[in-house]
């Protein structure tokens, strides 16, 4: 995934929960959602994001 898409996530997040993801937990963050998008049968990290 690359950083620009990572970050627009985040910053959703952010923008919803009002939690903070740690520089250090993006790693992960980005594997559990390319996990979603492989357990949601999509085809690319943009329709995830896109919904």
């Amino acid at each position: 995934m690359n950083g620009t898409l990572l970050q627009k996530f985040i910053q959703s997040i952010v923008d919803y929960t009002g939690w903070h993801i740690r520089s250090l937990d993006y790693k992960s963050l980005s594997n559990k959602i390319l996990l979603r998008i492989k357990a949601l049968k999509l085809s690319s990290v943009e329709q995830y994001y896109g919904g």
